[in-house]
């Protein structure tokens, strides 16, 4: 009687529990993708997400803030439009900007937006660089580039970073529940 109690609650459990798992999965493996997509590590994009979360946005949402930031950095770097303006007047090499990795280009935009003088105009320039997205993330550039820095260390440092290694057993685990 008492197994038979036991093998019943077993399956109570059970069944949230493997759709909890494939949820954390089919994130893990979505979290890969964008970062492939974005050109950056899983490490790199899931500590965005947690400075991020310290101001009040979300990792769902600022993965679509996320989407087509290639092809706008690709764009400024070949010089058109108010956005390459802006930033050559903040003193940002657009080129040299793609080069770089996420963590340091959040980082040298925080710092440029840390630089103007007129919170207005700090505004404006989050919004320009980053679309709507800048006005969630302002809290979080108007801090500078050293203080991104300490808080993608502190998601490391606490875990809340998802490695590679995981991100890339999450996908494969992702393809085996879809077949």
């Amino acid at each position: 009687r008492a197994g038979a109690a036991v093998a019943a609650s077993a399956g109570t459990f059970s069944a949230p529990l493997g759709a909890a798992l494939k949820g954390a999965v089919e994130n893990g493996a979505e979290i890969s993708q964008l970062a492939r997509n974005l050109g950056t590590t899983t490490e790199q994009l899931t500590a965005f997400g947690y400075a991020a979360s310290t101001v009040g946005v979300p990792f769902s949402k600022l993965v679509g803030y996320l989407d087509g930031l290639p092809e706008k950095l690709s764009a400024l770097a070949d010089g058109g439009g108010a956005s390459a303006d802006l930033l050559r007047r903040l003193g940002i090499d657009a080129r040299a900007l793609i080069g770089l990795d996420l963590e340091t280009q959040i980082a040298t935009l925080a710092d440029a937006v840390k630089r103007v003088a007129s919170p207005i105009d700090r505004a404006r320039v989050a919004v320009e660089l980053f679309g709507d997205a800048g006005k969630d993330l302002l809290p979080l550039l108007e801090q500078g580039g050293v203080a991104y820095r300490k808080l993608a260390d502190e998601a490391r440092r606490t875990g809340n970073v998802l490695p590679t290694e995981d991100a890339i057993k999450a996908t494969a685990a992702s393809r085996s529940l879809s077949q």
